[in-house]
């Protein structure tokens, strides 16, 4: 499936001011070009209501009205009644009178589902391209591959509930046990040092930590990057997400670190299977092109002007970046490694 949005563009103007609006039209129609979506409609502005409805009623991402002229009001909002569209105006021949007045039409009469966007007509506005920018994400999340690491039960419970949101069949997901990864690990020819592990993590460090601590800190590292291999297999947008308890339960071991290194290395990662999380970390990391990240926020000190987040997944080399300082340390609710 292509990433690409499909736009639908029609435009509308009065006969008065038609020669002029077929140009200004034209600049706006050839604007949205550049910006690398699927563009439908034309640049021939309409001048009845049910022109422009014939024009609008083709399957689109984003419905886009510009308002090449004044005097359309009148059959903008005949014809936009309950329909969702960006509304683009632009400074001369009355556009920007006309599209406020025909917003509020629509408003008096409850069919209002738009919003108004202005800019020049061979520049597109900033409200128009960050709808472009959402549902290029929305065609994107759509190409999710997902790694579960999860019992069946959860598995099955995370893929109807992303279908619902994504549509049937989506997104594609692969389920693997707690016990398996545990297979996966200890067939590892090659096993890492504490101080291997540590480097890997660069910025984060260690406070009383034990023997165990220790252990936890490694197995969580060799996690992550045998994690990675497993999603270099996926051929669209990778996403990895874990049932944290029954981790904590069936390794003895929380998924916290794994999660803030495979975020580091630019994978999409996810705490307790939760396909909420799930769906806004992943359109974070497609809008911002940069991970999101997630943690609880455990308690905050006025005085020192610090906070303390606990199940922490932010990547380590946020360390230098920012006045941040992680620290390993057990799962506070379980007390198992590592946190």
């Amino acid at each position: 499936m292509t990433t690409r949005p499909i736009v639908l563009f029609a435009a509308v103007a009065s006969s008065l001011h038609l020669e002029r609006a077929r140009r200004t039209s034209e600049l706006a129609f050839l604007a949205l070009k550049e910006e690398g979506v699927e563009l439908r409609g034309s640049p021939e502005p309409a001048l009845e209501a049910e022109e422009l409805l014939r024009v609008l009623s083709g399957q689109a991402d984003v419905r886009v009205v510009f308002v090449a002229s004044g005097g359309t009001s009148r059959l903008m909002s005949e014809a936009l009644q309950g329909l969702e569209v960006v509304l683009w105006a632009h400074p001369g021949d009355n556009s920007l009178p006309s599209a406020l007045s025909a917003r509020e039409k629509l408003r008096a009469s409850g069919g209002w589902r738009g919003e108004v966007a202005f800019s020049r007509p061979d520049s597109l506005p900033k409200g128009l391209r960050a709808e472009i920018k959402a549902a290029r994400a929305a065609r994107e999340l759509r190409n999710m591959e997902i790694l579960a690491i999860c019992g069946r039960e959860v598995a099955e419970r995370l893929a109807s509930s992303l279908e619902a949101v994504l549509g049937k069949g989506k997104p594609v997901m692969r389920q693997m046990s707690p016990a398996r990864l545990t297979g996966l690990l200890k067939a590892r020819a090659k096993q890492l040092s504490l101080s291997d592990a540590m480097a890997i993590l660069k910025g984060i460090t260690g406070e009383e930590a034990t023997r165990e601590l220790e252990e936890g800190l490694v197995k969580s590292v060799q996690m992550a990057l045998l994690l990675e291999q497993e999603v270099s297999k996926l051929s669209s947008l990778p996403v990895v997400t874990f049932d944290c308890f029954s981790m904590i339960e069936e390794l003895g071991l929380a998924p916290c670190v794994a999660v803030g290194l495979l975020l580091e290395h630019g994978i999409t990662a996810v705490c307790e299977a939760d396909p909420a999380a799930l769906l806004l970390m992943t359109a974070c990391r497609v809008l911002a092109d940069a991970p999101a990240w997630m943690a609880n926020l455990a308690r905050f000190d006025r005085e020192a002007g610090t906070i303390t987040l606990a199940h922490c997944t932010a990547c380590p080399s946020l360390a230098a970046s920012w006045p941040y300082r992680g620290t390993f340390l057990p799962h506070f609710e379980s007390g198992q490694p590592v946190a």
